[in-house]
């Protein structure tokens, strides 16, 4: 039997609180001109745009969608609310302040960056404990947004160049974890990653959605067999074995050798 992939375990806080922690966001594919569904800017710049959330303790998506590169993020996100989610966004989500109300409406929480010309009014500072100064948290407290905006927690942390301002609505997590919270949204950058350079789909072969679509699943569903297999993630070094087993430039015994498996297992 193959073994399973082990699981990230993650920062033991976030495990406590109880809840899924996803990040959200999207990234541009680069298409051809005659792609004329995959519109970006204008008629010249193409490109077709991946929304995912991602569970950043699960290490695993849990819905994504592929539109036009026009497609607004926020708009997508909208149709996949589901309650009892935390979601962490950076700043793009953060310039819609009615983002939030619905969020709640929904029994959705958030950790959300904000810009840097964000309007609020502060109406109460909370104490920082000794854990948050070391964390590099400069304030923590409850004020408003815009000129009717609903009361929000802010908090600024100011390890980071330029400091962050972030806008949650839970008020019962420490400044810090909130802090640590959006640190974690880097998991989701670093899946785009993985996806354009690892499993080679920086340049999408297939013209139309379902055949962009398709290239994009088949790439994640071979890496989670590859995943299963190995019992840990992929290398590249392990994804340039398989093309040349296939032009038979290696091996069975030689990509089974590659790629640490167990000979029983082919």
């Amino acid at each position: 039997m193959l073994p399973q992939a082990a699981a990230y375990g993650g920062d033991p806080r976030l495990r406590a609180l109880g809840q899924e922690l996803v990040a959200v966001d999207g990234s541009l594919f680069a298409t051809l001109p005659r792609m004329s569904w995959a519109l970006r800017q204008d008629y010249v710049k193409r490109g077709a745009k991946l929304h995912v959330k991602y569970a950043v303790l699960r290490q695993a998506t849990v819905d994504a969608s592929l539109t036009p590169g026009k497609t607004c993020e926020r708009k997508v996100l909208r149709t996949m609310l589901r309650a009892g989610e935390l979601y962490v966004c950076d700043g793009y989500y953060g310039r819609d302040y009615k983002l939030f109300d619905e969020l709640v409406r929904h029994g959705c929480d958030f950790v959300i960056r904000l810009s840097d010309n964000a309007v609020y009014t502060v109406e109460q500072a909370l104490p920082l404990a000794a854990a948050d100064r070391a964390a590099g948290v400069g304030w923590d407290g409850w004020g408003t947004l815009g000129k009717r905006g609903e009361r929000v927690r802010l908090v600024r942390v100011a390890a980071f160049d330029p400091e962050l301002l972030l806008v949650t609505n839970r008020g019962d997590l420490a400044a810090d974890l909130v802090g640590l919270i959006y640190r974690h949204r880097w998991q989701i950058e670093l899946f785009f990653k993985w996806i354009k350079c690892l499993l080679g789909c920086r340049h999408l072969r297939l013209e139309s959605p379902q055949g962009v679509a398709s290239q994009l699943y088949c790439a994640c569903i071979l890496a989670l067999l590859l995943t299963i297999a190995t019992g840990r993630k992929p290398t590249k070094r392990h994804w340039e074995l398989i093309p040349f087993h296939l032009m038979g430039w290696a091996t069975l015994e030689e990509l089974t050798a590659g790629l640490d498996l167990d000979p029983k297992s082919r």
